[in-house]
């Protein structure tokens, strides 16, 4: 299991991260950066997540408003820097939902984002929304995270996708000893083998 989580959720100290860990949820993305602009907790929320034993991933929320090469460098420095002379062993991720993104500007942000990660990037997104905007080569080739709200055992999707690597099912849920509400995630198994860290059992 995982969860994302971004300025909106504030500082999680490091308490906290353990308790989130112990519930189960081994994985967290954090949302470093959008457009030009550095999320406020990102590189605090890193350290204290990485010190709980959490497996900590990055994701820019892309918006058209700024350039897709200078947006994904500052992301890929962004990065670099909170993680020092450490590696993120976790798939970058470009975050594909703002209305007034163009199919051109998220094709070439995401060639870019390869390119500059050396690796191969996860698309996080809508169904609807990632079948309009992405090309079938992109969508097939590519890790997905997919938004989907619902009772279901399996989401829906999109087109030229046959599984997910990971599955936002809830932007409320709750976990038991830390505050609020968060977006929680069902994770594959294949994703969660190579991924999720390895606990101490006993």
């Amino acid at each position: 299991m995982a969860i994302d989580v971004s300025h909106w959720d504030g500082v999680i100290y490091t308490p906290e991260w353990k308790a989130i860990l112990e519930a189960g949820h081994s994985i967290v993305y954090m949302k470093a950066t959008q457009g030009d602009k550095e999320d406020p907790v990102f590189a605090e929320n890193y350290q204290n997540a990485t010190d709980a034993g959490l497996a900590v991933g990055a994701y820019t929320f892309l918006t058209a408003l700024y350039p897709a090469d200078a947006s994904i460098d500052f992301f890929y420095k962004t990065v670099k820097k909170a993680l020092g002379r450490k590696t993120m062993k976790l798939p970058a991720v470009l975050d594909i939902e703002e209305s007034g993104l163009k199919p051109e500007y998220v094709t070439k942000a995401l060639a870019i984002a390869d390119k500059t990660f050396n690796r191969t990037c996860m698309i996080y997104g809508s169904k609807n929304f990632l079948e309009t905007h992405l090309t079938l080569a992109d969508l097939s080739t590519h890790p997905l995270w997919i938004a989907e709200y619902t009772m279901r055992d399996t989401p829906n999707l999109p087109n030229g996708c046959q599984e997910y690597a990971m599955w936002q099912y809830t932007d409320s849920g709750r976990l038991e000893g830390v505050q609020g509400a968060f977006d929680l995630n069902r994770v594959s198994p294949e994703f969660a083998k190579k991924y999720a860290p390895k606990l101490p059992t006993g």
